[in-house]
């Protein structure tokens, strides 16, 4: 680790761990530990986008009016992160949905037929 004297009576440590699991920090002052040390710090896996599967037929063309897709995001050993999905296209022209199928995986769902006319 490394110790940064901010020269105000606080200081500022920096850590760098090899291995993911918890750890324990310990703080001394004058030889003896501090209040609360040691202290649990849980290190874990970076993201890791590639580990994220996306498929089933909603990702492949089908006509209007008549299209219903679904397909399923799994993120399982992706790591640590927050799951967006965007869609692209006219405001409105269909509606969707995303369902926490089970722990890692959302489904969703959506259906081209038009909510409104003229929203092709």
């Amino acid at each position: 680790c490394t110790v940064f004297d901010n020269k105000d009576s606080t200081y500022q440590v920096q850590i760098y761990p090899t291995e993911v699991g918890n750890h324990l920090v310990y703080v001394e002052w004058g030889g003896r530990p501090v209040h609360g040390s040691p202290f649990l710090v849980r290190v874990g896996q970076p993201p890791d986008p590639s580990k994220v599967r996306v498929y089933g037929p909603g990702l492949e063309n089908g006509l209007l009016r008549s299209f219903k897709g679904e397909f399923l995001v799994e993120t399982k050993g992706a790591g640590p992160g927050t799951l967006k999905i965007r869609i692209h296209g006219p405001r409105g022209a269909f509606r969707w949905k995303c369902t926490g199928t089970h722990l890692r995986s959302v489904l969703l769902e959506y259906d081209t037929t038009p909510l409104k006319q003229g929203a092709i």
